[in-house]
């Protein structure tokens, strides 16, 4: 009527219901019908429910199938944990610790216990095998596209060392236990995890500094090494921790200088740190 029409070309009976001006292609020819209908009869069809795809799940799927094919991020990890352990066990073997414990045993607690969460902390500032995955074939900001803001959070926690931190701190302990002057060592045993879930934090935290670096646009100029020295607090706490563990025991306060108060003070800051290396590329 106002000059404008709507030129469709469909096999579907309603839509041609709908049609004021119908052209047939059959058999070579054309041929041309009108059709009268009336305004009320065309209804606004019914869009199904739109379904979220779960786009955390398929990059968690994803990442895991790689690395069971290629488990390049658990070598590259565990490898130099194991080599630190072993020049651990050595240093403890060509140093006479029983001595050192007698002329002071604060300091013989702070480095056996710096010994025993060496190797589980080595293995959580490594950067991870994700991150050169991700940079190949622009693989990560396909991935980001698909996820959106969950893309940084999400792969900061799937690329980190989740699975090394326990096994290995209970490894350093009994290959190292034997050379300690530790007298409580079923108590260091059972609160040997709590360190060890510590040190998984330090691991986010740690693989979110490294996703921070590789976004940069000269990210091999940047010194990653440099921001992750800020993980040495955390960890310094949990040495703290772990040497009253094994002098005194563990204790349900909550005071300074108490085990359970510097475990809390270094998740705290492996949280904070991971929080601040997330939201920066965001903000």
């Amino acid at each position: 009527q106002q000059g404008n029409a709507v030129v469709m070309a469909s096999h579907d009976e309603e839509v041609i219901s709908c049609s004021r001006r119908i052209l047939t292609i059959d058999s070579g020819g054309i041929s041309e019908s009108n059709n009268t209908i009336e305004e009320d009869i065309i209804q606004e069809r019914q869009f199904l429910n739109e379904r979220h795809s779960k786009t955390i799940s398929s990059l968690f799927s994803w990442t895991y199938s790689i690395e069971r094919r290629n488990p390049v991020d658990t070598i590259g990890k565990a490898t130099p944990a194991i080599l630190a352990l072993l020049l651990s066990y050595s240093v403890l073997i060509g140093m006479d610790t029983s001595q050192a414990a007698l002329s002071n045993a604060n300091i013989g607690n702070h480095l056996a216990a710096a010994l025993v969460l060496t190797p589980a902390f080595i293995s959580a500032v490594i950067s991870p095998a994700m991150i050169r995955r991700l940079s190949e074939e622009e693989c990560g900001k396909w991935w980001s596209a698909v996820c959106g803001p969950q893309f940084r959070p999400a792969t900061s926690i799937m690329a980190s060392s989740i699975l090394l931190p326990l096994p290995l701190t209970y490894l350093s302990w009994f290959v190292l236990s034997g050379s300690l002057p530790v007298d409580s060592s079923e108590e260091v045993l059972r609160w040997l995890w709590l360190p060890s879930l510590v040190i998984i934090d330090i691991s986010c935290a740690a693989t979110a500094l490294h996703l921070l670096v590789s976004d940069l646009r000269r990210s091999g100029a940047a010194v990653a090494s440099l921001l992750l020295i800020v993980l040495i607090w955390p960890f310094m706490e949990l040495v703290d921790a772990l040497s009253v563990i094994m002098e005194v025991g563990m204790s349900s306060e909550i005071s300074i200088g108490s085990p359970l108060a510097s475990i809390i003070i270094a998740s705290i800051i492996s949280a904070m740190v991971w929080a601040v290396a997330v939201i920066i590329p965001d903000a």
